[in-house]
C-alpha cells in the first residue's frame, strides 16, 4: 500500500535523544553553528557498513534587492576557500571541479555539488551533516545579494538509520524541524510528505519542500526536473569494477562499467577512490548527471541521478532499464520530481524491464509551490515462464493455452502481432535475427499488455491493420530518427512537400493514464478535435465512447462498430434534419441549453435523453465557449420546468469549462454548479443519472497549455466523491479531445524556398508546403503556440546542423496571402532548399480544419504510423 504521510510543521524541535542516552549538539540552534568539533569532524562509519544513502538538498535563489554596479548576484562568484569552508560543516570536501558554461560541478568526498547563478544542488552520503551546511549556505548567498524562494530535501530510507545517524538526521521529524527553522517562512510554509509502503520502513522516499510565492522556475520560465534511482544488492560481477586495482584509471572504469554508454553526449568528471568506491559528474547544457557507487558487498549502493533538463525530452524507462542493466540490482528505488507542471510522460507509469517488477504502487505528491514527486521501488525476479520468441515468419508465439485461460478469449493467429521485418545484415544467424526481434517485440508489447487484455484483442487487430513502425521513443530522438529512415529508404516521394507521423502509442499511454487518474470517469473522445482515423480506431478498440457534433461524425464512429450507448451526440444546437438522423440512427443521448431546442426535440425525437448544459467557464481557457453555450444559472429551473412541461426526459448535466483550460479549480467550481443543476431537477421531477465534465484537458505534449490530467485528478476525485458520491449511482463522463490527438501527430514540411537579408531583425525567412489555411489553421482558430525543430542530413545520413548558429527566423506558409506566415523570431540554424522543418504536438484542431484555399491541400499528404514505447505521453 502506498501513502504519503504529512507532518506538522509548527516550527517546534523536537528533542531526540540517541539510543546510548547522549542527545548530540544540535548545530542550527548553538550560538555558533556547527563550531561543536565532536560533530562536525569526518563522521564514523556505521557499525555494519558504509551509508550509501544520500540526502539531497536543493535551493532555488532570488536577488535580495537591487544592486549596485558591478554587484554580481551570482553563487558562482563564491571563492573556493569559501566553498571549502562551507562543505567542511557538512563534513566531506572537493577532490574534482568541472567549470560549465552555466553552472559548476564538483565532485566530492561524499557525493556531489553544483553551483548554477542561482541555484544549488548538494548531495552527500555516508554519516554526514548536510544540513548542518545550511546556515552558510545562506550566509554565502546574502553575501552575494541572493535569498532563497524554494527549497527541496529529499532522501530514500536510511540503510543506517536512528543512533548510527547524526544529528539533524537521526529521523525525518528531526530533519523537518530543523529545515522548517530556515525555510518555514517561505510561501505557506514547508510541506514534508513519506512516500512509498507505510508498512516498510526500507520503501520510503523522504521530500520536504517550500516555495515563496513569488519563486519562478530557474531556466527561462521552464520547470526543472529531476531523474534518481538508488540502487542496492548490486550483482557481484558489476561492483567488481569499483574496486580500486594498479593501472586501472577512472576513466577506464566509466568505459568498462557501461556507465560511458548511459550518458554518450555528456562531458564527464569521473573519480575512482581508494580502496573502494565510485563518483562522477557529467555536464550536458543546463543539465547534469551524477553517479555514486560503494561496491562492498552486504551493503552495496549505487545512485544515478539526472536533473535539471528538459523532462519532455527525457526517456524514462529507457534510462531505468539501461542504468538496471549497468549495475544488477537486487532492489531499486525510483524517484521523479520537479518544480514545474509534470509533463505526461513523467506521469505514466514505468516500464522496467522484463528483470524487475515493482515492489510498491507508484507513489505521488504534490509539492509546495505546485511541483511534484513520483516514487516507485522495484525488485529483480527471476522469469517464472518461457519468454515468448519470434517464428522465421516474424509473428509473435504466445502461450495459447494460457493467454486463452487468462483473457477469456480464443487465440487464433489473426489476434497475433505482427511488425515489419528489419533490416538484418548478411551475416547474421537465424537465431540471432530471431532473438533480436523477439526482444524488440517483447519490449514494445510489454507496457501495454495489460490494454491487449481488457480490450480483447480488438487493439491488436487494429493495429496489426495499421502495420505501425515500432520505435524506441515518442520524444523527438524516436521521432526525428524515424523521420530519417522514412527520407532515407524512399519511402516519401522526394518531391513531397509534407507529410505527418501518426503515433498511437502515445493514444495507448494516454488511454491507459487516463483510466487510472480518473477511474470514475469514462472519456468519450471528441472527434471534431481530429478525425484521424488510426486514432479513432485505437480509441473504439479500447472501449472509449465518443462525442459527436455533426451526422458525419456519427457516421464515422457508428461504422467502427461503437455502441450507441457509448455516443453522445453534443450538439446544444441542431439542425432539425439532424435531429431526424438522430433518431433515425437511434442515437438518443443529446444536449440542450435553450427553449427552442426543446421544442424542435419534441417535435422530432420526443423519446430522446437529454442532458442540460450549463456555462460553467475557465476564463483563462485557450478557446472561451461560454459565449456560444451553456445555460445560464437563472435559466436552469426555467429550462427544466419546460422540458417537464413537454413531457421530455432529461437524464443528466453537461458543462465544458473551454478547451485548453488552465485552471483545475474551474472543475471543482463547474462540479458545485452542476451538483445545484441536480438538486433543482430533483424539485421539478426528473431524476438524473448521468454528469458530462466535457473537456478541456491537456497532455503537456510539447507547445501544449492547459489542464494536465495528472494535475487535475486528484482534485476531480477528491470533489466527486464529495459531491456526487458513488453511492448514488451517478454515471460519469469527459469528453477529451487534445488530450488524446494533441501529441499524436508530428508534422514533417520541406523547405521549398529561402530569403536572406541580414539587415533585418529576421534575417531568414523560408517557405515550407503547410500553413495557416492548412493544418496551421490552429494559429487562428486554436490560439496555438507552434514549435518547431530544424532536420537536414547530408548524403550518409548525418546531421549537417550540428554545430550551426541559429538565426532569427520567419517561416510562410505556401499561399499568397500575407498572412500565412506560420513563425516569426524564431531561432533556427541555417536552412537550404530541400531541407526538413518538424513541427510536434500537431494532432488537434489541424487537419480538422484545413481548406483547399488557393489551390493548396494539406489534406493529400502522407501518413506514416509508428508506436511508440514511451516518449512524449
Amino acid at each position: 500500500m502506498v501513502a504519503a504521510t504529512s507532518f506538522p510543521l509548527d516550527g517546534t524541535l523536537t528533542a531526540n535523544i540517541p539510543s546510548d542516552g547522549q542527545s548530540a549538539p544540535f548545530c542550527a540552534m548553538a550560538a555558533e553553528p556547527c563550531q561543536n568539533a565532536a560533530f562536525c569532524a569526518l563522521a564514523e562509519s556505521a557499525p555494519y557498513g558504509f551509508e550509501g544513502s544520500e540526502k539531497r538538498l536543493e535551493l532555488d535563489f532570488t536577488p535580495a534587492a537591487l544592486s549596485g554596479a558591478g554587484f554580481r548576484t551570482s553563487l558562482r562568484s563564491l571563492t573556493r576557500p569559501q566553498l571549502d569552508n562551507m562543505l567542511r560543516l557538512a563534513t566531506c570536501e572537493i577532490v574534482s571541479e568541472r567549470k560549465g558554461k552555466t553552472f559548476d560541478a564538483y565532485v566530492l568526498s561524499e557525493s556531489s555539488l553544483f553551483i548554477y547563478d542561482r541555484k544549488l544542488v548538494l548531495k552527500t552520503c555516508g554519516i554526514t551533516g548536510l544540513l548542518c551546511a545550511v546556515p552558510e549556505i545562506l550566509s554565502l548567498a546574502s553575501s552575494v545579494g541572493l535569498k532563497p524562494c524554494r527549497v527541496k530535501y529529499s532522501r530514500a530510507s536510511y540503510l543506517f538509520s536512528g543512533s548510527y545517524q547524526k544529528a539533524p538526521h537521526r529521523d525525518f521529524v528531526e530533519e523537518t524541524n530543523f529545515l522548517n527553522i530556515h525555510f518555514g517562512g517561505l510561501g505557506e510554509g514547508g510541506r514534508a510528505e513519506v512516500i512509498g509502503d507505510a508498512g516498510r520502513a526500507n520503501l520510503r522516499w523522504h521530500v520536504y519542500t517550500a516555495e515563496a510565492k513569488t519563486a519562478t522556475p530557474t531556466f527561462e520560465g521552464k520547470g526543472t526536473f529531476s531523474f534518481e534511482l538508488c540502487m542496492t544488492g548490486l550483482d557481484r560481477s558489476s561492483a567488481e569494477h569499483f574496486f580500486k586495482k594498479d593501472g586501472v584509471t577512472s576513466q577506464m572504469v566509466t568505459e568498462a562499467s557501461g556507465i560511458r554508454g548511459l550518458f554518450p553526449e555528456y562531458v564527464i568528471d569521473d573519480f575512482a577512490f581508494e580502496p573502494c568506491g565510485y563518483s562522477m559528474n557529467a555536464v550536458c547544457g543546463d543539465s547534469f548527471s551524477t553517479i555514486h557507487i560503494t561496491p562492498e558487498e552486504g551493503f552495496s549502493y549505487a545512485s544515478v541521478e539526472v536533473s535539471c533538463m528538459d523532462g519532455n525530452e527525457f526517456h524514462i524507462s529507457d534510462m531505468v532499464k539501461r542504468s538496471l542493466a549497468v549495475f544488477k540490482p537486487s532492489k531499486a528505488c525510483l524517484c521523479l520530481s520537479g518544480d514545474g507542471i509534470a509533463p505526461v510522460n513523467w506521469l505514466l507509469d514505468v516500464d522496467c524491464g522484463a528483470e524487475y517488477e515493482p515492489e510498491t504502487q507508484m507513489g505521488n505528491v504534490r509539492t509546495a509551490g505546485g511541483g511534484f514527486v513520483r516514487f516507485q521501488a522495484l525488485q529483480a525476479v527471476q522469469p517464472t515462464s518461457p519468454k515468448p520468441a519470434l517464428s522465421d515468419e516474424g509473428f509473435l508465439l504466445v502461450n495459447k493455452a494460457a493467454v486463452g485461460e487468462k483473457r477469456g478469449n480464443i487465440v487464433t493467429p489473426d489476434n497475433v502481432f505482427e511488425f515489419p521485418d528489419e533490416t538484418c545484415s548478411g551475416d547474421e544467424s537465424d537465431s540471432n535475427i530471431i532473438s533480436r526481434k523477439s526482444k524488440r517485440m517483447r519490449t514494445m508489447l510489454e507496457p501495454f499488455e495489460e490494454l491487449y487484455a481488457k480490450s480483447n484483442f480488438q487493439v491488436s487487430t487494429i493495429l496489426k491493420s495499421l502495420q505501425p513502425h515500432p520505435i524506441f521513443s515518442g520524444a523527438a530522438k524516436g521521432i526525428d530518427g524515424f523521420i530519417h529512415e522514412v527520407l532515407s529508404t524512399g519511402k516519401v516521394d522526394p518531391e513531397e512537400d509534407c507529410f505527418y507521423v501518426v503515433d498511437v502509442g502515445v493514444v495507448m499511454r494516454r488511454w491507459q493514464f487516463w483510466r487510472e487518474s480518473l477511474p470514475r470517469v469514462e472519456p468519450h473522445y471528441a472527434v471534431k478535435c481530429s478525425p484521424e482515423p488510426a486514432l479513432l480506431s485505437v480509441l473504439a478498440a479500447l472501449g472509449a465512447g465518443f462525442d459527436c457534433a455533426s451526422p458525419a461524425e456519427l457516421d464515422a464512429i457508428l461504422s467502427l462498430g461503437v455502441p450507441k450507448d457509448k455516443i453522445i451526440y453534443a450538439n446544444p444546437c441542431k439542425f432539425p434534419k439532424d435531429i431526424s438522423y438522430a433518431k433515425k440512427l437511434e442515437v438518443p443521448l443529446t444536449t440542450f441549453d435553450t427553449e427552442s431546442e426543446l421544442i424542435k426535440m419534441k417535435k422530432l425525437f420526443p423519446e430522446a435523453e437529454l442532458v442540460l448544459r450549463i456555462r460553467a467557464d475557465d476564463p483563462n481557457a485557450r478557446c472561451a465557449l461560454g459565449t456560444k453555450y451553456g445555460a445560464e444559472q437563472y435559466e436552469v429551473e426555467g429550462l427544466l420546468r419546460k422540458a417537464k412541461e413537454l413531457g421530455l426526459n432529461v437524464v443528466g448535466i453537461a458543462f465544458h469549462v473551454g478547451s485548453g483550460a488552465s485552471d483545475p479549480k474551474a472543475f471543482r467550481t463547474a462540479l458545485q454548479l452542476s451538483r445545484i443543476a441536480f438538486d433543482l431537477a430533483k424539485e421539478v421531477g426528473f431524476k438524473l443519472r448521468l454528469l458530462d465534465i466535457g473537456g478541456g484537458f491537456s497532455g503537456g505534449s510539447e507547445g501544449a497549455e492547459g489542464v494536465l490530467v495528472g494535475d487535475v485528478a486528484p482534485l476531480m476525485n477528491q470533489t466527486l466523491e464529495e459531491i456526487f458520491p458513488a453511492s448514488e449511482g451517478v454515471r460519469v463522463i469527459a469528453e477529451p479531445g487534445r488530450y488524446f490527438a494533441e501529441a499524436m501527430s508530428t508534422l514533417v514540411t520541406k523547405v521549398f524556398g529561402r530569403r536572406v537579408r541580414p539587415q533585418e531583425t529576421e534575417s531568414h525567412a523560408y517557405w515550407v508546403g503547410d500553413g495557416i489555411y492548412g493544418s496551421m489553421n490552429c494559429l487562428l482558430y486554436d490560439h496555438a503556440v507552434l514549435k518547431a525543430r530544424a532536420l537536414a542530413v547530408d548524403a550518409e545520413g548525418q546531421s549537417r546542423l550540428d554545430g550551426s548558429a541559429l538565426r532569427n527566423s520567419a517561416v510562410f506558409g505556401p499561399t499568397c496571402d500575407g498572412l500565412d506566415k506560420v513563425l516569426q523570431g524564431h531561432q533556427l540554424p541555417e536552412l537550404e532548399v530541400g531541407d526538413y522543418i518538424v513541427w510536434p504536438s500537431m494532432g488537434a484542431y489541424t487537419t480538422a480544419a484545413c481548406t483547399s484555399f488557393n489551390g493548396f491541400s494539406i489534406s493529400k499528404s502522407p501518413t506514416f504510423y509508428v508506436i511508440s514505447e514511451g516518449g512524449s505521453a
